[in-house]
Protein backbone atom coordinates (compact mmCIF):
# COMPACT_ATOMS: atom_id res chain seq x y z
CA UNK A 1 0.00 0.00 0.00
CA UNK A 2 2.95 2.56 1.14
CA UNK A 3 4.34 1.54 -2.36
CA UNK A 4 1.18 2.41 -4.17
CA UNK A 5 1.03 5.64 -2.58
CA UNK A 6 4.71 6.38 -3.11
CA UNK A 7 4.70 6.03 -6.90
CA UNK A 8 0.67 8.09 -7.22
CA UNK A 9 2.81 11.02 -5.52
CA UNK A 10 5.85 10.59 -8.25
CA UNK A 11 3.32 10.57 -10.94
CA UNK A 12 1.34 13.62 -9.73
CA UNK A 13 4.47 15.67 -9.18
CA UNK A 14 5.92 15.03 -12.55
CA UNK A 15 2.41 15.69 -14.18
CA UNK A 16 2.27 19.37 -12.18
CA UNK A 17 2.49 22.23 -14.38
CA UNK A 18 5.64 24.48 -13.76
CA UNK A 19 4.32 27.63 -12.94
CA UNK A 20 7.21 30.75 -13.38
CA UNK A 21 8.61 32.63 -11.19
CA UNK A 22 8.29 36.42 -10.81
CA UNK A 23 11.16 38.71 -10.32
CA UNK A 24 11.14 39.07 -6.79
CA UNK A 25 11.25 35.40 -6.69
CA UNK A 26 14.77 35.25 -9.08
CA UNK A 27 17.96 34.46 -7.57
CA UNK A 28 19.77 36.96 -8.05
CA UNK A 29 22.74 36.60 -10.66
CA UNK A 30 26.25 35.97 -8.60
CA UNK A 31 28.12 39.23 -9.09
CA UNK A 32 31.88 38.92 -11.01
CA UNK A 33 34.45 41.17 -9.13
CA UNK A 34 37.58 41.45 -10.84
CA UNK A 35 40.97 43.02 -9.11
CA UNK A 36 43.43 44.83 -11.53
CA UNK A 37 46.85 45.16 -10.18
CA UNK A 38 49.13 47.81 -12.00
CA UNK A 39 52.93 46.71 -11.79
CA UNK A 40 55.43 49.31 -12.83
CA UNK A 41 58.90 48.21 -13.87
CA UNK A 42 62.14 50.44 -14.25
CA UNK A 43 64.34 48.77 -16.89
CA UNK A 44 67.81 49.59 -17.63
CA UNK A 45 66.49 52.06 -20.86
CA UNK A 46 64.64 53.93 -18.71
CA UNK A 47 66.96 54.89 -16.22
CA UNK A 48 69.41 55.98 -19.42
CA UNK A 49 66.85 58.04 -21.14
CA UNK A 50 66.58 59.65 -17.81
CA UNK A 51 69.94 60.39 -17.31
CA UNK A 52 70.28 61.54 -21.19
CA UNK A 53 67.77 64.04 -20.85
CA UNK A 54 68.75 65.71 -17.80
CA UNK A 55 71.04 68.42 -19.31
CA UNK A 56 74.03 70.11 -16.87
CA UNK A 57 74.53 73.84 -16.82
CA UNK A 58 76.76 74.90 -19.33
CA UNK A 59 80.51 76.12 -17.47
CA UNK A 60 81.84 79.32 -18.57
CA UNK A 61 78.37 80.69 -19.73
CA UNK A 62 80.33 84.55 -19.86
CA UNK A 63 82.19 87.10 -21.49
CA UNK A 64 85.56 86.96 -21.07
CA UNK A 65 87.73 90.32 -22.24
CA UNK A 66 89.81 89.50 -26.06
CA UNK A 67 93.24 88.89 -25.24
CA UNK A 68 92.62 87.99 -21.20
CA UNK A 69 95.66 86.54 -19.52
CA UNK A 70 95.34 83.91 -16.42
CA UNK A 71 94.52 80.95 -14.72
CA UNK A 72 90.91 80.87 -15.34
CA UNK A 73 91.94 80.82 -19.21
CA UNK A 74 94.15 78.64 -18.57
CA UNK A 75 91.36 76.00 -16.64
CA UNK A 76 88.85 77.57 -19.90
CA UNK A 77 91.49 76.08 -21.87
CA UNK A 78 92.37 72.77 -20.59
CA UNK A 79 87.94 72.43 -20.63
CA UNK A 80 87.54 72.61 -24.06
CA UNK A 81 90.48 70.30 -24.68
CA UNK A 82 92.29 72.81 -26.50
CA UNK A 83 95.76 71.76 -28.03
CA UNK A 84 97.46 74.83 -27.14
CA UNK A 85 97.05 75.81 -23.80
CA UNK A 86 98.72 79.23 -22.98
CA UNK A 87 96.52 81.10 -21.05
CA UNK A 88 95.57 83.65 -23.16
CA UNK A 89 92.32 84.24 -24.67
CA UNK A 90 92.55 84.95 -28.20
CA UNK A 91 90.73 84.08 -31.13
CA UNK A 92 91.07 80.46 -31.40
CA UNK A 93 90.02 80.13 -27.78
CA UNK A 94 87.10 82.26 -28.38
CA UNK A 95 86.08 80.50 -31.58
CA UNK A 96 85.72 77.01 -28.95
CA UNK A 97 84.69 78.78 -26.45
CA UNK A 98 81.37 79.62 -28.74
CA UNK A 99 81.37 76.28 -30.18
CA UNK A 100 81.04 74.87 -26.57
CA UNK A 101 77.72 77.20 -25.90
CA UNK A 102 76.11 76.69 -28.77
CA UNK A 103 77.65 79.20 -31.30
CA UNK A 104 78.44 83.15 -31.99
CA UNK A 105 74.68 84.02 -32.44
CA UNK A 106 72.94 81.44 -29.27
CA UNK A 107 76.06 83.20 -27.32
CA UNK A 108 75.63 86.40 -28.33
CA UNK A 109 71.71 86.58 -28.12
CA UNK A 110 72.39 85.23 -24.49
CA UNK A 111 75.69 87.72 -23.33
CA UNK A 112 74.42 90.95 -24.68
CA UNK A 113 70.13 89.84 -24.84
CA UNK A 114 69.61 90.50 -28.19
CA UNK A 115 66.66 90.18 -29.93
CA UNK A 116 65.99 87.19 -31.96
CA UNK A 117 63.73 87.95 -35.16
CA UNK A 118 64.61 87.84 -38.29
CA UNK A 119 62.68 89.29 -41.71
CA UNK A 120 60.82 86.65 -43.52
CA UNK A 121 61.42 88.10 -46.91
CA UNK A 122 64.64 87.89 -47.29
CA UNK A 123 66.51 90.17 -49.52
CA UNK A 124 69.86 90.26 -51.04
CA UNK A 125 72.56 92.35 -50.06
CA UNK A 126 72.84 94.36 -53.02
CA UNK A 127 68.63 94.75 -52.95
CA UNK A 128 69.41 96.03 -49.40
CA UNK A 129 71.82 98.53 -49.70
CA UNK A 130 70.27 99.78 -52.62
CA UNK A 131 66.81 100.79 -50.50
CA UNK A 132 68.51 101.97 -47.46
CA UNK A 133 71.47 104.05 -48.47
CA UNK A 134 72.08 106.75 -51.61
CA UNK A 135 72.60 105.44 -54.69
CA UNK A 136 76.17 107.56 -54.67
CA UNK A 137 76.86 105.16 -51.63
CA UNK A 138 75.69 101.84 -52.69
CA UNK A 139 78.75 100.40 -54.25
CA UNK A 140 80.92 101.96 -51.41
CA UNK A 141 78.81 100.29 -48.67
CA UNK A 142 79.08 96.73 -50.71
CA UNK A 143 83.02 97.32 -50.45
CA UNK A 144 82.65 98.06 -47.05
CA UNK A 145 80.67 94.88 -46.12
CA UNK A 146 82.54 92.30 -48.08
CA UNK A 147 85.72 94.04 -46.43
CA UNK A 148 84.48 94.15 -42.91
CA UNK A 149 83.06 90.05 -43.08
CA UNK A 150 83.88 89.09 -46.61
CA UNK A 151 79.88 90.03 -47.55
CA UNK A 152 78.55 88.94 -51.31
CA UNK A 153 76.06 91.32 -53.35
CA UNK A 154 73.89 87.84 -53.57
CA UNK A 155 74.21 87.19 -49.98
CA UNK A 156 70.90 86.70 -47.54
CA UNK A 157 72.38 85.72 -44.62
CA UNK A 158 75.43 86.89 -42.70
CA UNK A 159 76.46 85.69 -39.14
CA UNK A 160 80.31 87.05 -39.61
CA UNK A 161 81.77 87.68 -35.97
CA UNK A 162 84.94 89.58 -35.30
CA UNK A 163 87.18 88.88 -32.57
CA UNK A 164 85.89 92.25 -31.02
CA UNK A 165 82.58 90.70 -31.01
CA UNK A 166 81.18 92.72 -33.98
CA UNK A 167 78.21 91.56 -35.46
CA UNK A 168 76.90 90.91 -39.57
CA UNK A 169 77.64 92.26 -42.51
CA UNK A 170 78.62 95.74 -41.48
CA UNK A 171 80.04 94.15 -38.44
CA UNK A 172 78.40 95.95 -35.65
CA UNK A 173 79.26 95.89 -32.28
CA UNK A 174 77.03 93.35 -30.36
CA UNK A 175 77.38 95.67 -27.13
CA UNK A 176 75.96 98.71 -29.06
CA UNK A 177 73.87 96.98 -30.84
CA UNK A 178 70.18 97.96 -28.83
CA UNK A 179 70.50 101.57 -28.95
CA UNK A 180 71.88 101.97 -32.76
CA UNK A 181 69.50 99.60 -34.05
CA UNK A 182 66.56 101.76 -32.47
CA UNK A 183 67.63 104.79 -33.96
CA UNK A 184 67.13 102.74 -37.32
CA UNK A 185 63.50 101.29 -36.33
CA UNK A 186 65.04 97.83 -36.00
CA UNK A 187 65.93 97.37 -32.53
CA UNK A 188 63.12 94.33 -32.24
CA UNK A 189 65.68 92.52 -34.83
CA UNK A 190 68.49 90.10 -34.29
CA UNK A 191 71.79 92.27 -35.52
CA UNK A 192 72.44 88.48 -37.88
CA UNK A 193 69.30 89.48 -39.57
CA UNK A 194 70.80 91.02 -42.35
CA UNK A 195 68.33 93.77 -43.80
CA UNK A 196 68.51 94.98 -39.89
CA UNK A 197 72.38 95.22 -40.12
CA UNK A 198 72.58 97.05 -43.35
CA UNK A 199 69.34 99.73 -42.27
CA UNK A 200 71.42 100.22 -38.61
CA UNK A 201 74.89 100.92 -40.85
CA UNK A 202 73.18 103.31 -43.16
CA UNK A 203 71.97 105.23 -40.12
CA UNK A 204 75.49 104.79 -38.60
CA UNK A 205 76.69 106.68 -41.82
CA UNK A 206 74.52 109.25 -42.71
CA UNK A 207 73.89 110.22 -38.77
CA UNK A 208 75.81 109.05 -36.66
CA UNK A 209 79.87 109.98 -37.99
CA UNK A 210 80.29 108.85 -41.36
CA UNK A 211 83.22 106.30 -42.11
CA UNK A 212 84.94 106.56 -39.30
CA UNK A 213 82.91 102.73 -37.92
CA UNK A 214 84.69 101.01 -40.61
CA UNK A 215 88.34 102.78 -40.45
CA UNK A 216 90.04 99.38 -39.52
CA UNK A 217 89.13 97.80 -42.80
CA UNK A 218 90.05 101.41 -45.18
CA UNK A 219 93.01 100.02 -46.39
CA UNK A 220 90.43 97.63 -48.02
CA UNK A 221 87.61 99.79 -49.30
CA UNK A 222 89.86 102.58 -50.21
CA UNK A 223 91.86 105.45 -48.82
CA UNK A 224 89.50 108.56 -49.37
CA UNK A 225 85.71 108.75 -47.44
CA UNK A 226 82.60 109.36 -49.28
CA UNK A 227 81.21 112.15 -48.80
CA UNK A 228 78.08 112.05 -46.54
CA UNK A 229 74.73 113.84 -47.34
CA UNK A 230 70.94 113.34 -45.91
CA UNK A 231 69.88 109.70 -46.07
CA UNK A 232 66.67 109.75 -48.56
CA UNK A 233 64.26 107.61 -46.84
Amino acid sequence: MKLLIAGVCCILVAWYPRVPLNEAQRPAPPVLTTTTTTTTTTTVLDKLWVSTTTVPPLMYNYAFPMYKRGSDVVELQEFLGMKQVDGIYGSRTRKAHMEYLGGAEAVLTDWHDLPTRFHLDQKTLRELVDIYWLDDHSEWALRVAFCESSAMPDDTHNDAVSDALAVGAFQILARYWSGRSERANMETYSPFDLEANVATAAELFYNGGGAKHWRPSQKCWGQSDPTVTERIG
